[in-house]
């Protein structure tokens, strides 16, 4: 019997977006791990959860209730009759690598042997302290709500501005104020939008000389580890991909320019991973 992998995320107007949920997407793809997407909206994703019986991953911001989101997988393996769940893309990649039967002679690993370490190094460093900065939380909120099918959209806006607004530590004096929508965050053309991007620039430069200094130099190719990618990678992939999303065409193309075209090397690296959905 084959494993059955069912995989829960959040649909957009223009297909997989979230940085959160990529991570896992490309994880399978990477593993070339047959899947099935089941696209849960917002307002959904907690009964969802509980339903499946995944586990919740934290507190909501502003209640502390528990709190259930996307990624989550939902696993039938050989000879068992109830499915295993997973939550956390994390602990997702973790069970990817170690479940035996999701890996042949063939498989690729997400963390291959002596590079655990130098992986979550670089995780830390380069993305939870640097590209998942404080300023970037305007800029993405505000981008990504449009873009989301009519009932995701409704509850993102109306949850984010009760999570973050009025918090001048992550969004700035402007994007703080509790009524004032998200569109009008970092609006475009505007100084503010010019102020967020300042910020994420400086992050992603910080995450550029990261990498290139975790990276072996002994080996060819654009990945941390040379020719293959790692789990790191995918990460790195993830929020880039993200980035785009929340973009405009024009803002798109300056982050591709960034660091000597770092970002544009890799994400032409990873059109192969990127163009598999299910």
């Amino acid at each position: 019997m084959i494993p059955t992998i069912t995989f829960y995320d959040i649909p957009s107007k223009n297909g997989p977006w979230s940085g959160n949920t990529l991570k896992t997407r490309y994880a399978l793809n990477f593993k070339n791990l047959p899947y099935k997407t089941h696209w849960i909206e917002y307002p959904d994703i907690a009964e969802v959860g509980q339903s499946i019986g995944a586990k919740p991953v934290g507190k909501t911001p502003n209640t502390d209730d528990p709190q259930w989101t996307c990624p989550m997988i939902s696993v039938v393996l050989p000879d068992d009759e109830k499915a295993t769940v997973v939550t956390d893309s994390g602990d997702i990649a973790d069970f990817l690598d170690a479940e035996p039967a999701l890996n042949g002679a063939d498989t690729p690993m997400l963390f291959p042997l002596g590079t655990r370490d130098v992986q979550d190094s670089f995780l830390t460093a380069a993305v939870s302290n640097s590209i998942i900065e404080r300023g970037i939380i305007a800029l993405g909120a505000s981008g990504s709500a449009a873009k989301l099918l009519p009932r995701s959209e409704e509850y993102f806006r109306r949850t984010r501005l009760e999570w973050y607004g009025g918090n001048t530590e992550w969004l700035g004096e402007r994007a703080a104020h509790r009524k004032l929508p998200l569109e009008e965050w970092v609006p475009l053309g505007s100084a503010y939008r010019e102020e967020a991007w300042a910020k994420v620039k400086a992050a992603w430069g910080r995450a550029a000389k990261i990498f290139m200094a975790a990276k072996d130099s002994s080996a060819a190719g654009p990945w941390l580890f040379g020719t293959t990618p790692v789990y790191a990678d995918l990460v790195l992939l993830a929020w880039l991909a993200w980035l785009k999303h929340v973009s405009t065409e024009d803002e798109w193309g300056k982050v591709l320019s960034w660091d000597d075209g770092l970002w544009a090397t890799l994400w032409d690296a990873s059109k192969p991973l990127r163009a598999q959905t299910d």
